[in-house]
């Protein structure tokens, strides 16, 4: 089997052969379920070597802790081991595969791509707890590792069976932006090749614009007090739950989103030379809902700026398709 696999500091997404796309947030907690309820407890409980441990939603709405480590050495962590294996049982329920995983790192830290690919790579035991049964997997995996604004180029110059769709993509010169969780990758390639001096990671995501909204509405709303994942649907929604009542917050993500897109085009601008010489701008990410709007004003003069339909998912969605290129090539 083959997927596209997208461990970020936000949310885990994966794309796989047959089974499409699907995501959770990059959260683990203790395992403090409930003992009753109405309904079918859809939670993702695993067992490893770091033992029984609650992933994505139901750790945000019943773990009474959580985990959400944020640094580049969160791959060693238990909670990256935990989002992993979390992620190979929702690739496959087969008590055993073979998975070859396409995955990618920031630019910053693509350095680290020889140890990613070695920790999630080999053969791993997984045991989960599905509605009334539990099950231990066993996966053989090989691991690739890409940087991760060539996901969203593979996205848009392949289709879904790994064939070139749009070959401008790979013979010109294109500007990517990827607006992550907590850091903006600035990429420029030409003929599908990283141009370097164009090239470069900005230490501000769309986790800092969660965040500076978070204070404006804490200030706003005193008595209300939301995690970080709740206000990410919060700000999707354009407004905050308080006492009963739904509250309109779109013009504080505007006044807050705007500035924060201000810094990031200035720092595009400045390793593209304003632009003129791309022959088209890709603008990527989780951000891109929160911001990409004031990036394509900016830099839509002559038409060449692009924004995936799904920018969310672009990176992982180009991951398989990469995948299922080099297939077709006999390179995997």
């Amino acid at each position: 089997m083959l997927a596209g696999l997208d461990i970020g500091y936000g949310a885990v997404k994966i794309n796989s052969e047959g089974d499409g796309q699907l995501t959770f947030p990059s959260v683990t907690g203790s395992p403090d379920l409930p003992r009753f309820g109405l309904g079918t407890n859809n939670a993702i409980v695993i067992s490893n070597g770091v033992g029984r441990t609650v992933v994505g939603e139901a750790a945000i709405t019943q773990s009474r802790f959580i985990d959400r480590q944020e640094d580049r050495r969160w791959i060693y962590s238990d909670q990256y081991k935990s989002l992993f294996y979390a992620s190979l049982t929702e690739i496959s329920r087969a008590s055993s595969e073979s998975i070859t995983l396409i995955s990618g790192l920031p630019l910053a830290y693509f350095d680290d791509k020889t140890e990613v690919q070695d920790l999630l790579s080999g053969t791993h035991r997984v045991t989960r707890e599905y509605p009334e049964v539990t099950r231990t997997h066993t996966y053989e995996v090989k691991a690739y590792v890409i940087p991760q604004p060539f996901g969203s180029l593979c996205s848009m110059a392949f289709d879904g069976n790994g064939d070139p769709v749009d070959p401008a993509w790979l013979t010109g010169t294109v500007g990517i932006l990827d607006i992550g969780s907590h850091t903006t990758n600035v990429l420029t390639t030409s003929r599908g090749q990283e141009v370097s001096y164009g090239t470069t990671s900005i230490p501000t995501g769309c986790w800092d614009i969660v965040r500076a909204i978070s204070a404006r509405v804490s200030d706003l709303f005193p008595q209300l007090e939301r995690r970080d994942h709740d206000l990410v649907k919060d700000i999707q929604l354009g407004q905050v739950p308080y006492h009963g009542e739904a509250y309109d917050i779109s013009q504080t993500i505007l006044e807050v989103s705007e500035p924060m897109s201000r810094e990031i085009i200035s720092a595009a601008t400045q390793h593209w030379d304003g632009g003129a010489a791309l022959d088209k701008i890709l603008i990527t990410g989780g951000g891109a809902h929160l911001i990409g709007e004031f990036v394509v004003n900016h830099f839509d003069q002559h038409r060449q700026v692009f924004m995936p339909r799904d920018p969310v998912f672009a990176n992982v969605q180009g991951y398989l398709r990469y995948g299922l290129y080099l297939q077709k090539q006999g390179e995997i």
